[in-house]
């Protein structure tokens, strides 16, 4: 099989603006809570390539035997198109699709066909082949040749992202009230790539951050009462925090710790410690000290799809 092509993912590292809900220049797309991949049509196959690259090959990690339904996708679009897109489940809860592609091929197709194909929702095309090759198009002609190719689209894998032009404030507040997470905005007139070009707007902040080490939990507690009594997590032989950090200059440094987790979640670190030490995880905080340190952090998921290295300070505009 040949080789996809080796394109960096489009980031969101826009600062917002109040006037980017009425610029007339800009839409606003949902923000999904999948995984996010870029497509590769290779003829009469495809490549399904995450934004993490492997320390074995040092290429973008290759999925597309998790998920062989975006084979449908095939007839709609050239040999040469990339899609960049986000894998959904049914739940459209990020740690799903994070079980399917990080199983083996085989396990990841029994659970989908358990329990519901994973979809692909697709918001931009880096790569089309037009009447003049593959042109360096803007954002909205890229837009027009995604719906023109789903037209003739019937496929129940496949979706375009939600869009909106016009009124993108009320469609932010519409998509919180469904439980979503926020929007992207972004520039119709940019090129695929340009970090400033999107920008992405949520009501908690987040921050990416690298597992770098542990902290015990604390042996004894005191009640209201004055009381002490053994701690749960130190009797269950539990982790009491992770120290997190950004990777600044050719180091990781520590901003921190984080304590925020659910029992599920603390007993898999805790039974994991070596494995996990390394990968990235997703918090949210009040707000991001001058220091770096993070206001009160809470854990909210794995990223196995980002790699710790892009864990910088100005990561933490990424989509």
């Amino acid at each position: 099989m040949s080789e996809p092509l080796q394109i960096t993912p489009a980031v969101a590292r826009g600062r917002f603006r109040p006037e980017l809900w009425t610029d007339s220049q800009w839409t606003a797309e949902e923000k999904l809570d999948g995984v996010r991949y870029l497509w590769h049509h290779h003829g009469d196959h495809f490549h399904l390539t995450s934004r993490r690259i492997s320390v074995r090959t040092s290429k973008y990690v290759e999925k597309a035997d998790n998920f062989p339904q975006l084979g449908d996708l095939l007839n709609l679009f050239p040999a040469g198109t990339v899609l960049d897109g986000e894998l959904v489940t049914s739940d459209r809860k990020s740690y799903s699709t994070i079980t399917l592609s990080g199983s083996k091929p085989d396990r990841a197709v029994g659970l989908q066909q358990a329990y519901g194909w994973a979809k692909y929702i697709i918001f931009d095309v880096p790569s089309y082949y037009s009447d003049e090759g593959y042109p360096r198009a803007p954002l909205v002609q890229r837009k027009d040749y995604l719906y023109s190719a789903f037209l003739h689209c019937d496929s129940p894998h496949l979706e375009l992202v939600r869009n909106q032009y016009i009124s993108r404030e009320t469609f932010m507040e519409d998509i919180l009230a469904q439980g979503g997470e926020g929007v992207i905005l972004k520039d119709l007139n940019s090129f695929y790539g340009d970090p400033t070009a999107w920008v992405k707007v949520k009501p908690i902040e987040t921050y990416d951050v690298v597992i770098l080490d542990y902290q015990p939990a604390n042996v004894i507690s005191t009640k209201v009462d004055g009381s002490l009594s053994p701690t749960k997590f130190h009797e269950k032989g539990w982790i009491g925090a992770v120290v997190m950090g950004k990777y600044i200059g050719n180091c990781f440094v520590s901003i921190g710790t984080c304590s925020g987790f659910d029992d599920e979640t603390r007993q898999y670190l805790s039974e994991n410690q070596d494995e996990c030490l390394g990968r990235v995880i997703e918090v949210k905080a009040q707000e991001r000290l001058p220091s770096g340190a993070l206001r009160h952090p809470r854990f909210v998921r794995f990223r196995d799809d980002k790699n710790p290295e892009d864990c910088t300070m100005a990561q933490d505009e990424m989509k």
